[in-house]
């Protein structure tokens, strides 16, 4: 027979519900049984219970169950908490549910364990209380109600239940079943916090970092993970050492604070913290930089199957840091992370392909490497897609209408190359019907992340297509000197269309205007 979890504590916690003619009897019973002494325990419990007596017949289930001063005997455990049940005791009448409901020395009956788990209920039990909400948010046994979890939860938690004041407290903080609120979550999730509850602990220290919350508080949210931490939440642990590297919140740095949690972790099986360990190493954060640290630590991760530890190795060896340069290692470890769709590993493990480093050159395979990347919002690689299918590549069918949607996907990105092609698509009509306003747009963007022909694209546009008034002439000097003062590339010829519309602008401008644009731009760019 299985345990239904009954333990020496849910003896101290039985009301004592015996009579006074009883009560010393029962307290004795149950010093006893908190000090190991099975005997005496059964030699108070057993008159008390068979005078019905309902908290001595259930705590006499509980040493038949667990062969406590007794052989082990599951049907005569069963008994007691059967007779303990039909006085209406809630701690009985909830074992019993769970025994049903499990199949646990009975057959199993998930309909009787529902109604003895309501009767319990009704006895305002409040552990029967958190499974009823538990049953009815993921719509076990009965239908799904979230509003009804969140109200049974609320019964139980304002009879101090911890484990629904933090279901109550998730409710609030999500949304979920009730309007959300951060502040109700935040009470309810500190209640159970302070009665050691740790996945409150680690739930209020989540709140308390959130950006959205208008209470966030991040000295209190570590302590609070600290505790959790404390308490051997692993995750708790590693959060803690990674929040105390300063990244996140530079109040929080503590380097010897962020070693200690951070090693507690990786002691305890955290291969997230085995990898942040070695990125402290290889980046010298925290510690004096060492690769060799870095990759021996990456592997560990890497042995509990770490994605971010794969892609490190990765450039570690590429780059020969810590290890000898090894092309083809390299390649083993990004395939590793691009397995699992790790971005960057997919736009790595394409560029290998395009240049044919570690394996044959194959642009059909970097493209389809860098569309998977693309796919998952990878702006480099969104822009390469689109490129290819603009411009046409080995193994890549031409497709304009297509190449211009992912290059204006990386353009919306930030991506400055990217802005600038979208810009020219406008201009002339590739890929998207020709707009010399959009073209404008998206050429002054790469313009002013310095992209240089951008700006000399940019000029172009304000003086051929623009309104031709003196303020677009002034603009157009300044793109076309800052795009003339960036060196070209062999065979570019950026400089000859800087030069001709520089000279049209000086036909076209009043000498004063003229000199006066230009002299603001070399203000400007040594200010």
């Amino acid at each position: 027979m299985q345990k239904t979890n009954q333990t020496s504590e849910a003896v101290v916690s039985v009301v004592m519900s015996a009579t006074s003619a009883f009560a010393q009897d029962f307290n004795k019973g149950v010093g006893a049984y908190n000090a190991g002494d099975y005997a005496t325990a059964l030699q108070e419990f057993r008159p008390l219970a068979e005078q019905g007596v309902a908290s001595a017949q259930y705590n006499l289930g509980i040493m038949y169950e667990n062969g406590q001063g007794v052989p082990r005997d599951d049907a005569e455990a069963v008994k007691w908490y059967r007779l303990a049940s039909e006085q209406g005791y809630g701690s009985a009448l909830m074992t019993l549910s769970s025994m049903y409901e499990q199949g646990i020395s009975v057959e199993e009956d998930t309909e009787k364990a529902l109604s003895l788990l309501y009767q319990a209920a009704d006895q305002n039990d409040a552990a029967a209380f958190n499974r009823l909400g538990y049953l009815h948010a993921v719509g076990q046994y009965v239908e799904k109600n979230l509003g009804a979890a969140v109200e049974f939860h609320k019964l139980a938690a304002q009879q101090g239940f911890a484990n629904s004041q933090c279901d109550l407290g998730r409710h609030y903080a999500h949304g979920i079943g009730v309007e959300q609120n951060l502040a109700e979550a935040q009470r309810w999730y500190r209640l159970a916090a302070q009665a050691g509850q740790t996945l409150a602990q680690h739930s209020l220290a989540g709140l308390l970092f959130n950006s959205h919350n208008p209470h966030r508080d991040t000295s209190e949210g570590m302590q609070w993970l600290e505790a959790a931490a404390e308490a051997g939440v692993v995750k708790a642990q590693y959060e803690a050492g990674s929040l105390k590297l300063g990244n996140t919140f530079p109040e929080l740095e503590d380097f010897q604070g962020a070693e200690f949690w951070l090693t507690n972790a990786a002691k305890n099986g955290s291969a997230e913290a085995l990898y942040q360990i070695g990125n402290c190493f290889e980046h010298g954060v925290g510690v004096e930089q060492n690769y060799a640290a870095a990759v021996h630590n990456y592997f560990e991760a890497l042995k509990k199957d770490n994605t971010e530890a794969a892609f490190a190795l990765g450039t570690l060896y590429e780059h020969g840091l810590g290890v000898e340069k090894d092309l083809t290692n390299a390649l083993k470890c990004y395939g590793i992370a691009a397995d699992k769709f790790h971005v960057s590993a997919l736009f790595n493990k394409g560029r290998f392909y395009q240049f044919g480093w570690a394996e044959k050159a194959d642009y059909a395979m970097a493209h389809h490497h860098y569309l998977m990347a693309a796919e998952r919002g990878h702006k480099m690689c969104q822009f390469l897609v689109g490129q290819a299918l603009l411009n046409g590549a080995e193994g890549v069918t031409i497709d304009l209408s297509g190449g211009a949607s992912w290059v204006l996907s990386a353009a919306e990105a930030g991506l400055a190359e990217a802005q600038a092609v979208v810009g020219f698509c406008y201009l002339s009509g590739k890929g998207v019907g020709k707009d010399f306003k959009e073209a404008l747009r998206w050429s002054r963007l790469a313009a002013e992340q310095g992209h240089a022909w951008a700006q000399c694209r940019t000029a172009h546009i304000l003086i051929r297509f623009g309104d031709k008034g003196e303020a677009e002439f002034r603009e157009a000097i300044k793109w076309l000197i800052l795009s003339y003062n960036q060196s070209e590339g062999e065979d570019e010829r950026r400089h000859e269309f800087i030069k001709s519309d520089y000279e049209y602008l000086r036909s076209a401008l009043p000498k004063p205007i003229f000199e006066a644009a230009c002299k603001a731009v070399e203000i400007n760019t040594h200010a």
